[in-house]
This record gives C-alpha cells, structure tokens and sequence, in this order.
C-alpha cells in the first residue's frame, strides 16, 4: 500500500471514529460542513479527497487540525505537506 493510500485510510479513521464519539450521522457532518450526505460519505471512505474548503471545515467542526488530514510524515517524522 503506497503513501498516499495510507493517509487516506488514517484520515477516514479519523473522521469516522470522531463522528461515532459524537453519536453523529453522516448527514449531519455533511449539513454542518456544507455537503451533501453522499459526498461526505465518499471523503469519509476515502473514495474522495476534501478540497482545502471542506478540510478547514471539517477542522473547526471536529477540533481535528487540518495538519492531521492534511500532512504526511516523511521517514524522519517530520510532516511534509501534500497537495490534495
């Protein structure tokens, strides 16, 4: 499994595990940070990559910094941001 692929999977096991400990539905992330049920539900599997927007979005509402969906750790440990 490359990079990329990984942070992905990170990023949806984090976004899925806040919204259960919130005791939240898919619709009610996807209204709170401006999108619909269904492309929330594809950012969450990792079927689709948030744009910067959602991502900001999606930090404020879960107190979850961008960095954390955002960065990917070299071999160093030192974050090394990635376009998405």
């Amino acid at each position: 499994m490359n990079t990329i692929k990984r942070k992905i999977g990170a990023m949806r096991n984090k976004l899925r595990t806040r919204r259960l400990e919130r005791g939240l539905t898919l619709d009610n992330v996807a209204q709170a940070v401006g999108l619909t049920k269904s492309a929330y539900g594809n950012i969450e599997s990792g079927r689709r990559k948030p744009s910067l927007d959602i991502a900001f979005n999606l930090e404020r509402f879960f107190g979850l910094p961008a960095s954390e969906l955002l960065a990917i750790r070299d071999d160093g440990g030192k974050n090394v941001k990635e376009s998405v």
